[in-house]
């Protein structure tokens, strides 16, 4: 065989395998920046989304939006995409994904928390990312959660890994529920009494050990050791002795160690 055979052989095979190999990319992605504009009636809430890793297939993706307030879906859209970069997005009264069993009436109602889901779509029914945005109201806009529904399973719009109580629904920073600790003194009846609070929780409260300590100079005294009733409070019989007193629940799990506040007894 000639060199020049050789030559325009191996181009040919060079060609094919970059014609026909698979092209690896990232996940495809579809995301909220901003709100930019609010209202409730049709087309007046706006946002600015991002669209990221699309492959430029001339079979465009489905994105799909679905809109609930108050159990109500008030939007249910199929619209395409096949091209990467920021774009407008507004919300429709649109059902031309499909029928839903529980549609509302536009306007949609005002100070009612919004939920704002996307699905990328490639065929129609194959999702291939998801995106949630929740917001206070449609005439409001402001943002209590804008992240993937996985990354929020409690519902608690703390995404992880920032929560730090994934399955525990709680409104605090760090997604784990807030607890109090209270501690007292029933003077007649020669004890400590208190209240281990954490609503909605019984888990947090019910049946746990609460520790006693008097502070003073060096390692503090520990009193004694009381476990709560189902409803959260606790008692310890002591004789009274002057000094200053606070009590410590036990962490459970991530939801860390609560103290209480300090108690003087002369």
């Amino acid at each position: 065989m000639s060199l020049i055979k050789r030559a325009l052989l191996l181009a040919v095979a060079t060609t094919a395998s970059l014609v026909w190999a698979a092209p690896g990319h990232a996940a495809e992605s579809f995301r909220v920046v901003s709100v930019n504009t609010t209202g409730c009636n049709s087309g007046n809430f706006g946002m600015t989304v991002a669209k990221a890793e699309l492959d430029g297939s001339p079979t465009p993706y489905i994105v799909r939006t679905v809109v609930t307030a108050s159990g109500l879906a008030y939007m249910n859209e199929q619209a395409s995409t096949n091209t990467n970069g920021l774009s407008g997005w507004n919300l429709f009264n649109n059902f031309s994904y499909g029928v839903v069993p529980n549609p509302g009436t536009w306007p949609i109602p005002s100070n009612r928390q919004l939920r704002i889901d996307f699905t990328l779509e490639r065929p129609k029914g194959t999702i291939l990312h998801s995106w949630r945005i929740v917001v206070d109201g449609c005439n409001t806009g402001n943002l209590l959660y804008n992240n993937t529904p996985a990354a929020d399973s409690d519902g608690d719009f703390v995404p992880v890994p920032r929560d730090k109580c994934p399955g525990l629904r709680a409104t605090t920073l760090n997604g784990c529920p807030a607890r109090t600790l209270t501690i007292g003194y029933d003077n007649p009846g020669q004890r400590f009494i208190g209240w281990l609070v954490a609503k909605g929780f019984p888990n947090l409260y019910s049946h746990r050990v609460v520790t006693i300590w008097r502070a003073r100079t060096g390692p503090d005294l520990r009193i004694g050791r009381a476990t709560t009733t189902a409803r959260g409070n606790y008692s310890l019989a002591r004789a009274r002795h002057a000094g200053l007193y606070y009590a410590l629940a036990a962490a459970v799990g991530n939801v860390v160690k609560e103290r209480s506040l300090n108690l003087r007894l002369r």
